[in-house]
């Protein structure tokens, strides 16, 4: 019974621990509508700014020297050169912030696990699950809100507006509802809008 208990405190753990997981957006190279329209607006940045910062790196990678071309996926997107640099510095710094929240939140896991299994080992009561992954999650979504408010108070409003617009049109409709399945290396590519796991932030 004990170890049952256990395994499910750390299977609780381990959803907690995916819900805060850095997610570099879940890729597929299919455009499958879904129904993720209704998802809170940070979230939608949350996934655009990673998928910025996912294609920024591919670029890098590749050795490409035209610094705008990895926005090629979102061109018409309405962004000029200035926001580009913008975005993904952004983009960037998100995904900095980001994995400090993992790696906090990852020792805070590791330090539990070791305290449960110690206490079944010496068939004592488990320990309450640490109230610091519910802290650390609503400060990871501080974290998103900021970004995305960094990033709509940079853009002048009728380049906001036409951001917000490809969203809702033509970004947020590939956000799946599915369970995350990580793709595989250069699953991503520069000409296809990929579709993004919405559960996790």
């Amino acid at each position: 019974m004990m170890m049952k208990t256990i395994l499910l405190t750390s299977l609780t753990l381990m959803g907690l621990q995916l819900s805060l997981g850095q997610t570099a957006p879940s890729v597929v190279l299919a455009n499958q509508e879904s129904h993720a329209q209704n998802l809170p607006t940070y979230l939608v940045y949350r996934h655009f700014l990673g998928w910025v910062n996912a294609l920024d790196k591919q670029a890098t990678a590749a050795g490409m020297t035209d610094s705008a071309r990895f926005a090629q996926p979102f061109a018409h997107a309405g962004f000029a050169s200035s926001d580009l640099d913008f975005l993904r510095k952004e983009a960037t710094a998100l995904d900095t912030d980001l994995q400090k929240q993992d790696t906090k939140a990852n020792d805070i896991i590791t330090a539990f696990r070791e305290r449960a299994k110690k206490a079944a080992q010496a068939n004592q009561a488990l320990p309450a699950a640490p109230a610091e992954i519910h802290e650390l999650q609503a400060e990871r979504t501080a974290i998103i809100v900021q970004h995305m408010l960094n990033l709509q108070t940079h853009l002048a409003p009728e380049k906001r507006a036409q951001l917000d617009s490809y969203l809702k049109r033509e970004f947020a409709p590939h956000i799946s509802l599915k369970p995350l399945v990580h793709p595989s290396s250069g699953a991503i590519t520069q000409t296809s809008t990929p579709t993004f796991t919405a559960g996790q932030q």
